[in-house]
C-alpha cells in the first residue's frame, strides 16, 4: 500500500506524491502566462492556438460569425499549465 502525502503539478499532470519520497520541501514555480491568438475562422467555429505551446482549442463563433472574445473563459488554462490572460471585464 502506498501512502500519499499530497499532489504535485509537473508539466500541465497532476501527479501523486509518494510520502516514503517526498523530502518535504514544496517548490513553486512562476506562473506561466499565454493568449489565446486566432488561428482559423470557420463558418461555424473559430480555432485558436497557446502562443506558448501552440496548442489548439475550437469554440464556437458568436452569434455574427466571428470568433468568440470570451474563450478565456471557457478555456482559463492551457494543458501546458500557462493562465491565459483575459480581457478586462472578462474576467
Amino acid at each position: 500500500m502506498v501512502r500519499i502525502k499530497g499532489v504535485e503539478f509537473n508539466d500541465g499532470h497532476v501527479t501523486a506524491v509518494n510520502l516514503d519520497t517526498f523530502d518535504g520541501v514544496i517548490r513553486f514555480e512562476p506562473v506561466k502566462h499565454g493568449r489565446w491568438v486566432v488561428s482559423q475562422v470557420r463558418s461555424l467555429d473559430s480555432v485558436f492556438i497557446c502562443s506558448e505551446c501552440s496548442r489548439e482549442v475550437s469554440t464556437a463563433n458568436d452569434y455574427f460569425g466571428e470568433p468568440s472574445k470570451h474563450v478565456g473563459r471557457r478555456y482559463p488554462y492551457c494543458h501546458c499549465g500557462a493562465r491565459m490572460n483575459t480581457d478586462k471585464g472578462e474576467e
